[in-house]
């Protein structure tokens, strides 16, 4: 693992590609969040200090590719930064030295023959598609997450009476720092990442599960192992999940005590992701077959409770 501090716009993004992996949640950032970072960029800039710190960006290099990267942890922040960008960019006209600067370096790769909209960001399947709408129509794009805080930022830019546009490019190019923690290839990625996550976004014990079982998966192989997980999380409900996975571990009989909440994930590795012979494919879908069981189980109880009557005083 390597780490060292970098601005996040100038060295990190910067002629590079970063994909977020098919296992991270969507984007999810909203208003509150996103004016957050305004101000505290605001107030940097207003008391000079040098840098604005932004929390711990973790990669993994060990993507096919000399200037790829997967994206463990901080989805949420180069996203949004990019959006910022997107907004500052379209401030100038697309002839503009400064559109065309901020467009070739940390936006669009006019180099990659391999992708129709050249995009550097590729953000989970569901998000790409609204990513690259904003990426290229800016807010006349569909409505969506994407869109509202690229609206959001353009509000920002016009309505500033001390900052102009040239002026918050050169915050996020000069002042905007982050630990930028490089994955090789002995490392333990989840680890890692569950160690230093800083999302503000706390991770379920499903979450969990799920890095665990894809983190290590690449390429066609992981996107088998998620369709999979999002079947499963369809028939159990995202909210059922970790709970699901408590039931699923005392079923197994793996140890004489139930599974405690907050030890799920742990139980899990432990006893499943440990055991000889373990494979993630063939794991998941064993799940399947019990996620199956377990929704109708599920079904019938809540169906059960919303038509038994409640005999209330005096009801016969």
């Amino acid at each position: 693992m390597q780490g060292s501090s970098q601005n996040l716009v100038t060295q990190v993004m910067k002629g590079n590609h970063y994909y977020i992996p098919v296992y991270q949640r969507r984007y999810s950032w909203v208003k509150v969040q996103v004016e957050r970072l305004v101000d505290d960029l605001r107030l940097a800039e207003e008391q000079h200090r040098p840098h604005y710190f932004l929390g711990s960006l973790i990669l993994d290099a060990t993507v096919e590719g000399i200037n790829d990267f997967s994206v463990i942890d901080g989805q949420q922040r180069i996203t949004t930064i990019s959006l910022f960008l997107m907004a500052i960019r379209d401030t100038f006209p697309r002839t503009d030295e400064t559109h065309q600067r901020i467009d070739d370096l940390y936006l669009i790769d006019k180099y990659d023959h391999e992708n129709v909209h050249k995009n550097r960001l590729h953000s989970v399947p569901g998000d790409e598609e609204e990513y690259v709408d904003v990426l290229e129509n800016g807010a006349a794009a569909k409505p969506s997450l994407f869109r509202d805080t690229y609206v959001l930022f353009q509000q920002v830019l016009k309505d500033d009476p001390k900052m102009s546009p040239q002026d918050w490019l050169t915050v996020l190019e000069q002042r905007l720092v982050v630990m930028s923690i490089t994955v090789q290839q002995d490392d333990d990625a989840q680890l890692i990442f569950e160690s230093l996550n800083s999302t503000g976004l706390d991770l379920t014990e499903a979450d969990k599960i799920r890095n665990f079982l894809l983190m290590d998966l690449h390429g066609d192989q992981q996107k088998q192992a998620y369709a999979i997980w999002q079947k499963n999380e369809k028939l159990v409900g995202r909210g059922e999940l970790s709970k699901f996975f408590r039931h699923y571990l005392t079923s197994l009989a793996v140890r004489s005590k139930i599974t405690l909440e907050q030890q799920i994930h742990d139980d899990y590795r432990r006893f499943i992701g440990e055991a000889p012979g373990f494979d993630r494919i063939d794991e998941l879908r064993k799940e399947s077959q019990v996620a199956k069981y377990y929704s109708l189980i599920r079904i019938r109880s809540i169906t059960k409770l919303r038509i038994t009557p409640i005999h209330g005083p005096g009801s016969c």
